[in-house]
């Protein structure tokens, strides 16, 4: 997952393709059905990229829509 902030001048696709060229074997890339989702943020000039589990079973780890 890769989102950016106040920062337009990074490829959104070029960052996935270096992420997904990064997992070492003998992982797979799902993007489909993802059993971790590594989640790339860019705010400004700083990069944040965390591995988390069950991303979409849990609405994007969106509070709101987890409570609703």
């Amino acid at each position: 997952m890769y989102e950016a902030r106040a920062n337009s001048g990074i490829d959104r696709m070029k960052i996935i393709n270096s992420v997904a060229k990064s997992v070492p074997g003998p992982h797979k890339v799902d993007l489909g059905n993802p059993d971790k989702t590594i989640v790339v943020e860019i705010v400004k000039t700083v990069c944040l990229i965390g591995v988390i589990e069950k991303y979409k079973e849990l609405s994007k780890y969106n509070l709101r829509q987890l409570t609703s």
